[in-house]
């Protein structure tokens, strides 16, 4: 080792020993509502580890790891590198074998799967260092100035930042001036609140809940124009924000420009049910839209006082999950359906009330499902699905037959046994009464044969059986629709 290249090692660990220091020497100054304020990314108090990890070649670039692990020692500080563009993975793959990175990431962590103790800290830190990568690339062809480049979350206790250029080169007294100062303006914030808004040292607790994205997707609002270089950077859209805020039902639901759509909720089942019965009244609505699974659901947290979205994780499992992904430089090139506030405002408050008649919210769920099923070109699936809104159907018509003949008793309980008074019985019923047109006879009578052969014969439905039979249970749901708003759903739902 060369004499410089000590010294510059030296250099940089000095430059974090004081960095410490001066931190922890201001940090003792401010009161307890000011320390309270501190965040993650700006938190050198003990125990605290530094890592580096410095690229130098072909530009020089540093990845700046700060943890708070409570079994390592106070004021580590671990120099890797300087490594050059070819060496630089290799390097680090061998760094990440060691005990610091291969222990599971803290439960507490902001990721799916961190409850499981099955994450290791090196999973996350391979997903920033693709982005690390990534922001190497681009400098080639973008201008990058030299300094502090912000940085991410790895786990509850720990943090990693970005500088171009190395760290000791940047000015650590007025790096934690800046930190001293963000924490008091962050208090004067807090403090230019209502009088009769009390200042809160510990924040409300975040509401917990699922979200999705509708998809096909869409955007809420007129999509700004996105210049050339942004779009190839991959910046094809602008980063979503807060488009509304919802009371649906006593749940807390907030819908972001990017079509986002995240709900209150102490589980998957019961976000899904809600999710659904939006996107299936959007549906009903005139917006191409399919179901969610629960494999596409991100757990979410809503600040309470602003009621936004301040944590999200989930897993790629479709291209609708994919949406989340939408800082990636190399994502899939795709096309977004511009849908006004005005238009989701209206879906939004027609959910709210058929969600509150349970039976017509599950032929609506029911609906969205089997159409999302016929997109995928699963038309077997989308037929039997659509065919349990075909049955309730008819069971409702019945009743009502039974009822307008005032049939009673032993007679009543036969005619609703379905085993003794099947669908064959009551299509004929219907019929021949007037209460079943001729041609809608026709139609459910192909369909039911069609039925049984797939179900006792193993006979596939085509496409055009499968359509036939979409079409059919739409028209059974907008009717019921009609009837729950007096009439006025198709005139409600205006111009998509």
């Amino acid at each position: 080792m060369t004499s410089e290249y000590e010294q510059t090692i030296n250099n940089i660990r000095t430059w974090f020993i004081r960095l410490i220091k001066l931190f922890r020497t201001e940090y003792d100054k401010l009161n307890e509502v000011e320390k309270s304020f501190i965040t993650n990314a700006d938190d050198y108090r003990p125990p605290c580890q530094i890592e580096v990890f410095w690229l130098s070649e072909p530009l020089e670039y540093q990845i700046i790891v700060i943890s708070h692990d409570p079994d390592r020692p106070d004021k580590e500080i671990i120099i890797n590198g300087p490594f050059k563009g070819h060496e630089f993975v290799n390097e680090i793959e061998k760094i990440m074998n060691e005990p610091r990175w291969k222990k599971p990431i803290p439960k507490d962590s902001p990721y799916l799967g961190a409850k499981t103790g099955k994450i290791k800290r090196s999973d996350v830190f391979a997903t920033r260092l693709s982005g690390f990568l990534n922001l190497v690339r681009n400098s080639v062809f973008f201008k990058i100035e030299k300094g502090h480049l912000g940085g991410m979350i790895l786990d509850s206790n720990c943090w990693c930042w970005y500088v171009k250029g190395r760290v000791d080169e940047l000015d650590y007294f007025d790096f934690v001036n800046k930190i001293i100062n963000d924490i008091k303006q962050r208090v004067e914030i807090a403090k230019s609140k209502p009088e009769n808004v009390q200042m809160e040292a510990q924040p409300k607790p975040k509401l917990k809940g699922y979200g999705t994205h509708f998809y096909p997707p869409i955007w809420i609002g007129e999509i700004p124009e996105r210049t050339f270089r942004q779009k190839v950077s991959g910046q094809l859209y602008p980063p979503p924000s807060k488009i509304l805020d919802f009371n649906f039902n006593g749940r807390t639901l907030v819908i972001n420009s990017d079509g986002f759509i995240g709900v209150e909720a102490e589980n998957k089942g019961g976000a899904l049910r809600i999710l659904n019965t939006i996107f299936g009244i959007a549906f009903m609505s005139g917006i191409d839209c399919l179901s969610a699974r629960e494999l596409e659901l991100a757990e979410i947290e809503i600040v309470p006082d602003s009621l936004t979205i301040s944590a999200t994780t989930w897993q790629i499992s479709s291209l609708r999950s994919l949406l989340m992904e939408w800082l990636r430089p190399d994502s899939l090139f795709y096309l977004r359906k511009e849908v006004s506030k005005e238009v989701i405002e209206k879906i939004l408050n027609k959910a709210k009330i058929v969600a509150k008649n349970e039976k017509l919210a599950e032929l609506v769920t029911f609906l969205i499902e089997g159409y999302t099923h016929y997109s995928n070109s699963e038309y077997s699936q989308s037929f039997i699905i659509n065919w349990l809104i075909v049955e309730r159907y008819l069971s409702e018509l019945w009743g009502e037959f039974i009822k307008e003949r005032q049939v009673n008793g032993d007679r009543k309980s036969k005619l609703k046994n379905p085993i003794q008074w099947g669908i064959d019985h009551i299509l004929e019923t219907l019929n021949l009464t007037g209460k079943l047109n001729d041609e809608t006879y026709k139609l459910l009578i192909d369909l039911k044969n069609k039925r049984n052969r797939f179900v006792h014969r193993g006979e596939t439905i085509d496409k055009p059986t499968s359509e036939k039979l979409l079409n059919f249970s739409f028209k059974i749901v907008e009717s019921r629709l009609s009837q729950l708003f007096d009439g006025d759903w198709n005139e409600e739902s205006g111009e998509i």
